[in-house]
Parts: structure tokens; C-alpha cells; sequence
């Protein structure tokens, strides 16, 4: 029985083999998040993490593994609220605040100021003066 490669995983190898044949490197390095902790991966190393094989290849990380619905993205593992059955592929992403978890691209209240909402996103959190309480101010009237 013949072995069969996608063409996918053809160019990861390429890409893999032609990193790791360049010498020196001097692409630009990548950054992985993790909570609050931000790593600095060297151009042209390769880590396996949840049943993929990442490489950082010119300051993006490019990941062999298997497919899954969610776009698997070590340096957003973060954002993940479930796994799936094995944990290797993320089944919903999304924030989790205090205790409770928010969907992706969804504005939440915030306990502290009722005034105040912000949103669930990758990477940050914008926040804003929610629609209600800016309703409620006082329009001055000039003469």
C-alpha cells in the first residue's frame, strides 16, 4: 500500500526541510501568548504541542497536525474554553471572566463599573462606555 502526502503537508515539509537547512537564520522570530506571558521563538525552531508539529518560520508559526474546525494557533491557546476529546483541537474559543465564559467578538459587562463593557478578542480586550449609561448624561444647553 502506497504512502499518499497532501499537498498541505508537502509544503510543511518543504518549509520545515528549508528551515532547518538554513544557516544561519535571520528571519524574524515569532511570539507565543500564554496567558499573560509572552515567549520569543527563534526563527527555525520547531516544538510539537496538543498533536501538532509548529515551526516559527519567518515570524509566523506554522503548525502540522490534525484539522480541525478551529484553525489550531499556539500563540492563542489562551483563548480556548473547550478542547476536544484527546485535546487537540479547540471546540470553542472565547474569554473566560470571572468565572464565566464570554464568546469570541462579544461586548460583556463589567462588575466593577456597570458602566463600562468590554470585548472577548483575540489578542486583547477593548473596553467602552456602554450605550446606556452615555444616554443618561445630561445634554448642557448652550446659549
Amino acid at each position: 500500500m502506497a504512502a499518499t502526502i497532501s499537498p498541505t503537508s508537502a509544503l510543511s515539509v518543504m518549509i520545515l526541510i528549508a528551515t532547518l537547512l538554513a544557516a544561519p537564520s535571520s528571519g524574524k522570530s515569532c511570539y507565543k501568548r500564554d496567558y499573560d506571558a509572552i515567549s520569543i521563538i527563534l526563527d527555525g525552531t520547531t516544538w510539537d504541542r496538543r498533536c501538532h508539529n509548529c515551526t516559527c518560520v519567518d515570524g509566523d508559526i506554522v503548525c502540522d497536525g490534525p484539522t480541525c474546525t478551529n484553525k489550531y494557533r499556539p500563540e492563542f491557546e489562551y483563548m480556548c474554553t473547550k478542547w476536544s476529546e484527546g485535546g487537540c483541537c479547540c471546540e470553542h474559543e472565547g474569554c473566560v471572566v470571572e468565572g464565566v465564559t464570554v464568546d469570541l467578538d462579544t461586548w460583556y459587562p463589567t462588575r466593577d463599573n456597570p458602566c463600562v463593557e468590554c470585548k472577548c478578542v483575540v489578542g486583547h480586550r477593548p473596553c467602552r462606555s456602554n450605550e446606556i449609561c452615555v444616554a443618561k448624561i445630561p445634554v448642557a444647553v448652550l446659549d
